[in-house]
């Protein structure tokens, strides 16, 4: 079976509770540069939506980059 080499973007959307938001963005952040330092890693961003969301996108240049950044 062939690797599959295509792009891989994730988007996942946290809906905290009003007092935990501020918390979460920082959780999150924590790891940003570690993250972006990672190979095939394209995107890692965090979103704080008007809706009181926060979004989190990623962007790997292949499923198998996102998968040993899984692990």
């Amino acid at each position: 079976m062939a690797e599959n080499t295509e792009a891989a973007v994730v988007v996942t959307v946290f809906t905290p509770r009003p007092e935990a938001k501020g918390e979460l963005i920082e959780a999150l952040r924590e790891y940003l540069p570690e993250v972006h330092r990672e190979e095939g890693c394209l995107l890692y961003a965090i979103h704080d939506a008007e809706s009181g969301t926060i979004v989190l996108i990623e962007k790997w240049s292949s499923h198998a980059h996102l998968d040993r950044h899984n692990e």
